[in-house]
């Protein structure tokens, strides 16, 4: 999985394989992360046991399987502060699989971000444009700034407002 998935507080970067909240990185385990990412890659579709082994743990190898995916699935729980029995982000289909219920929003790649909160500052700059400018892909200069771990970008108008989101 590439790219980088947000979901309430949390972001998921498919790339780095890293997990963070509000900015900070989370300790998560391999396994538990992987699995988290396929969940987070088809938001409200069923992800079977089954699906979950091959990727995961593939056809050769020999694990008590259901014993390491409860246990993945409980530690991705307690990471994210979710209750099974009133999910916010993962929910369980019995003896079926998972489902990711949270709302997902797809983004570029932190390169791709800084790029392109860097063209918003030089066309905002240039253009006179003195509020949150919108880039290419419909995102703003303060979503911008939340996703690619800039605290802040300072847009300059024409009347040398300085604007920071």
């Amino acid at each position: 999985m590439t790219g980088i998935f947000r979901f309430a507080d949390f972001e998921l970067d498919g790339r780095s394989c890293e997990l963070r909240k509000r900015g900070r990185r989370l300790r998560v385990q391999q396994q538990p992360l992987h699995i988290l990412a396929m969940l987070v890659a088809a938001p409200g579709d069923v992800v079977t046991r089954d699906e979950l082994r091959e990727r995961i743990w593939g056809t050769s190898t020999h694990v008590d399987f259901d014993r390491a995916i409860n246990k993945a699935i409980t530690h991705l729980r307690q990471v994210l502060d979710d209750d099974a029995s009133r999910p916010r982000f993962i929910e369980t289909l019995p003896k079926r699989g998972y489902r990711f219920v949270a709302e997902v929003t797809r983004l570029t790649s932190r390169r791709q971000i800084k790029d392109d909160a860097k063209e918003a500052y030089l066309k905002a700059r240039t253009s006179g444009t003195s509020a949150h400018p919108t880039i290419s892909n419909g995102a703003s200069s303060t979503s911008i700034a939340r996703s690619s771990g800039i605290r802040s970008i300072r847009l300059h108008g024409p009347d040398s407002q300085t604007r920071t989101s």
